[in-house]
């Protein structure tokens, strides 16, 4: 009798323990709030924009380096940025054809663009002045490219000597360095210099 009560007792205790668990036979036994893992989250950086220059005067000090090399007159010289408060800028006039405006970040003043304007609607300008300095502009961002990755670029942005001056439209990235240019026919040749990632 005592070996019952005992068996009886012993079978209340197993059936007890396998409460605690999901038993659906003796050939499953699931744990109740069985653990899981999910892969860990990689934490996302935001990229980092690079600027185009340093400072304005390292800009300064390339362009005009670019542009002996060139075996032009082209001159940045006493370069004034103009501090609005909310942004820096430029403004610099080669002549009354020529221009360049460029962007300071007011935080560390480095330059994050600089945009390129040539006026004149004639195709001789465009060969003889305008495709020149947009060449010195992607020497100056990108002095290590050789001369045929420069032509590439020019290719892509639609600039050559036989481009019609009204029709040019085209982008380029090289380096990280993004090249756009496009054509007005009252404004002129547009080519703007910035960040791929800006």
């Amino acid at each position: 009798m005592k070996n019952i009560i005992f068996y009886i007792a012993l079978v209340i205790v197993v059936f007890s323990v396998l409460s605690m668990f999901n038993w659906d036979g003796p050939s499953k036994i699931e744990l109740k709030n069985a653990p899981t893992f999910a892969p860990p989250e990689i934490e996302k950086k935001p990229t980092e924009v690079i600027p185009i220059a340093k400072s304005v005067h390292d800009f300064t000090v390339s362009f005009n380096k670019a542009a002996k090399d060139f075996g032009t007159a082209y001159v940045m010289k006493d370069v004034k940025v103009d501090d609005e408060g909310v942004r820096k800028a430029f403004n610099f006039n080669f002549d009354k054809y020529l221009t360049l405006i460029g962007l300071v970040n007011t935080a560390d003043n480095s330059l994050s663009s600089v945009d390129f304007i040539g006026s004149g609607d004639d195709a001789a300008k465009l060969g003889s002045e305008i495709i020149p300095m947009v060449s010195i502009l992607i020497q100056t961002t990108n002095p290590d490219l050789q001369a045929e990755d420069r032509l590439k670029i020019l290719k892509e942005l639609g600039l050559s000597a036989d481009a019609d001056p009204n029709n040019i439209q085209g982008e380029a990235v090289k380096n990280n360095i993004k090249y756009s240019a496009s054509s007005d026919p009252t404004v002129g040749l547009m080519f703007s210099i910035t960040n791929a990632n800006h």
